[in-house]
């Protein structure tokens, strides 16, 4: 498994992503050539880089940053990142897990609901 941070953004987006530089480095946000560089090593990625890279393709933050644990996070991981980095309660995130585990109907009834008690 690569070692750097950089050889396992590398890694993620050519074997796993099957994703060419251009596409991947458009998806988060920044030049081909700064991920180029980033890939290569030069320079240190921002942590805004890194979230959204985990956000968008559901990658495990410890293995992005230290290359531990599985690559792709499990729903419940991403979970409880969500509920720190929002302040949430285990009810507010059994509400998001619901939401996006049920069927559209669902969903769009929900969405309907929610725009009840819009101010």
């Amino acid at each position: 498994m690569p070692k750097a941070i950089g050889s396992r953004i590398k890694y993620l987006r050519s074997n796993i992503l099957k994703k060419n530089q251009k596409d991947f480095a458009e998806s988060i946000f920044i030049s081909q050539s700064y991920l180029s560089k980033i890939e290569n090593g030069n320079p240190e990625i921002n942590d805004s880089t890194i979230f959204l890279i985990t956000i968008l393709y559901n990658v495990n933050d410890l293995w992005l940053r230290f290359g531990t644990g599985d690559i792709i996070n499990h729903s419940n991981e991403l979970f409880k990142s969500i509920a720190l980095i929002y302040d949430l309660t285990e009810e507010q995130v059994a509400f998001i897990d619901f939401f996006v585990n049920s069927d559209q109907s669902t969903r769009n009834r929900t969405i309907r609901i929610k725009d009840i008690f819009k101010d």
